[in-house]
């Protein structure tokens, strides 16, 4: 992912629904809250509020973010209701 912009959509988002943030070694991490996350300044790193403490991420190391259960219109050549929102950062 390049920027935070997928990130900070998300959490604008009115009503807020959760979200997942999919990292590309496999982890994904849950953002039940806008409470529960924040982005740096610089954009480089969020940091997520959990269980056991604070983790910073590497923006850059995220493959997508997804929106379980909110449906958007996909792109035209899939067609039909997608039942997730997937933003997925251009390639390094």
């Amino acid at each position: 992912m390049q920027t935070t912009e997928p990130i900070l959509e998300a959490m604008r988002r009115q009503p807020f629904l959760p979200f997942q943030i999919h990292m590309r070694g496999g982890r994904v991490h849950e953002v039940r809250s806008r409470d529960f996350i924040a982005v740096s300044p610089t954009g480089k790193s969020a940091v997520l509020v959990k269980m056991d403490g604070l983790e910073i991420i590497n923006v850059r190391l995220i493959s997508e973010l997804v929106v379980p259960g909110l449906e958007v219109s996909p792109p035209a050549h899939e067609g039909g209701k997608a039942e997730n929102t997937q933003v997925t950062p251009a390639a390094n």
